[in-house]
């Protein structure tokens, strides 16, 4: 019988997908201090991370929370992909909605330390 993996949060295991990091930066940023304001602006692929920061160069995303992936739609798309996107986000998705915690900061396998 196989061990359930339960190391991980839900925003975690969101990682892979485009906008995932930001996602569980801005939700954890909340969480902590819910009065924020937090702007994110996302690319997925390499011509539009560049773009992304070219405009930020420009001084038009301070204060932004950029996120950019250099595969379209996000890891889960890479080019060692063998499967079809849809089918792995969907994958992801169901492995996200299956985590124990759904926050690092209620995942008791992070050293309390790590969570100041």
């Amino acid at each position: 019988m196989s061990k359930e993996i339960q190391d991980a949060s839900a925003l975690g295991r969101g990682y892979a997908i485009a906008g995932g990091v930001a996602e569980a930066v801005k939700k954890t940023a909340l969480t902590i201090d819910p009065s924020r304001e937090i702007n994110v602006e996302g690319a997925s692929t390499l011509q539009e991370c560049v773009k992304l920061m070219r405009v930020a160069k420009a001084g038009k995303k301070n204060g932004y929370l950029l996120e950019g992936m250099a595969c379209l739609g996000g890891c889960i798309a890479g080019p060692g992909t063998i499967a079809s996107f849809n089918r792995v986000r969907k994958a992801v998705l169901e492995f996200k909605n299956q985590a124990e915690c759904k926050s690092p900061l209620d995942n008791e396998t992070i050293d309390e330390n790590l969570k100041k």
